[in-house]
């Protein structure tokens, strides 16, 4: 099981960003359905496959900072996976996508 911290500022996004290498958030919402499901499967992911990759989550119903973030980043819909390396949206993936889509898109980061 992995550690998906949760995100409610600005800031600590801004900080989760810059000190980690590798990083995948997951706007979601608490109403969503689908959010619920993936939050599931990202529970079974295997930590052997995403080495030092870090996960986050921004609920974006959670305030208006967590809001803002997902409008910079053009979320228009959820759940919405994002991957950065160094700082910088490399990929990302709309709806509910299965576990390997997800190993494929770290695996990316790697390289």
């Amino acid at each position: 099981m992995i550690d998906i911290r949760k995100i409610e500022k600005n800031e600590d996004f801004e900080n989760f960003i810059s000190e980690n290498k590798k990083v995948c958030i997951k706007f979601s919402a608490d109403w969503c359905q689908p959010c619920k499901t993936l939050a599931q499967r990202l529970k079974n992911i295997d930590s052997e496959k995403i080495g030092n990759t870090l996960f986050a989550e921004i609920d974006i119903s959670e305030n208006d900072e967590c809001e803002a973030i997902a409008e910079k980043y053009g979320v228009t819909n959820i759940p919405c996976m994002m991957y950065f390396k160094n700082r910088e949206m490399v990929d990302r993936s709309v709806g509910l996508v299965p576990l390997d889509d997800i190993y494929n898109r770290i695996n990316k980061l790697s390289e």
